[in-house]
């Protein structure tokens, strides 16, 4: 009987002490699998966040791509208005030497027409002297 209690006590410990074994291995593969589940978490956490910033790289580089581009355009609409300003000041001068030239001109043909009247004042009057002088004669 006592044989058959030790035997018992026995293998109740020996199922006691295999159970606990199997609770701490299966305690150590719950760590193990919550560790794996959390570096797995901040694997994926890390990946975001770089993926994150890599796009908000790219979006600082576009911008700037964009803002380079604006400029460019800018300085371009600027060269084209100051060219086009340029070529209203040399077609305004043009024109204004034309009108120069035109008033030059016409105050030529004002100063002969005049010349010409005084010669012609001047030759009726030499014309009516002399006809008075041959008529008191």
């Amino acid at each position: 009987e006592m044989q058959r209690h030790r035997e018992a006590e026995e293998k109740r410990r020996s199922e006691e002490d295999e159970a606990q074994r199997l609770r701490v291995i299966a305690e150590q593969a719950a760590q193990q699998l919550t560790a794996e589940e959390e570096a797995r978490q901040r694997s994926m956490e890390a990946e975001e966040l770089e993926r994150m910033r890599r796009e908000e790289e790219w979006q600082c580089r576009v911008q700037a791509v964009q803002e380079a581009e604006e400029k460019r355009r800018a300085e371009e609409q600027l060269r084209e208005a100051d060219e086009l300003a340029r070529m209203r000041r040399e077609e305004e001068l043009q024109w204004e030497c034309i009108v120069a030239e035109m008033a030059e001109h016409v105050a030529e043909q004002e100063s002969q027409r005049r010349a010409e009247e005084a010669e012609g004042a001047l030759r009726d009057h030499k014309e009516l002297e002399e006809k008075l002088r041959q008529e008191s004669q």
